[in-house]
């Protein structure tokens, strides 16, 4: 998901008004697309706050620049909204992966076979944790990426 459909996914989710959500404020130079571009947004509404961090694609898309590589909504501390927040989650997205553990509460695809672990925090995995009152969805695989890009630009072949 690039950064206008992340946002247009979130305005029309949250019922928000796309002004209502706030760009970074001072980009830096994203250094797989070589220009300026925000590196989230967040929304504020009453207390929770949805933040959308964003990765340069890589294969590069000139279309599409950015990506969505994780995903935060969090809520003010406390007991009751730790409670209204772990059964909220359990009731949409099920029994945790990491069952019977519950802090945090995690959920992927491929859950480690060991009763109780979870989630791998391997780097090719998306994978979703609430932790009290933050649920953040991680995708590393274009963080990743972005890795791998930095990394290929640096390559030198010896001269001598």
């Amino acid at each position: 998901m690039d950064y206008n459909e992340a946002l247009t996914a979130a305005s029309n989710y949250l019922h928000a008004p796309k002004d209502k959500f706030k760009p970074e404020q001072f980009p830096a130079v994203n250094v797989v697309i070589g220009k300026k571009e925000p590196g989230w947004f967040t929304y504020d509404s009453n207390g929770a706050k949805l933040t959308v961090y964003f990765e340069g694609r890589v294969p590069i898309d000139k279309a599409r620049p950015l990506v969505v590589w994780l995903v935060r909504y969090e809520v003010p501390w406390s007991q009751d909204n730790a409670a209204a927040m772990g059964k909220a989650a359990m009731q949409k997205y099920g029994t945790a992966s990491n069952a019977p553990n519950t802090l945090p509460m995690q959920w992927c695809d491929n859950p480690s076979p060991n009763i109780g672990l979870g989630c791998p925090k391997d780097t090719s995995h998306a994978y979703l944790e609430l932790n009290q009152t933050a649920l953040v969805l991680t995708d590393p695989s274009w963080q990743q990426a972005r890795f791998r890009f930095v990394d290929a630009q640096k390559k030198v072949t010896p001269g001598f």
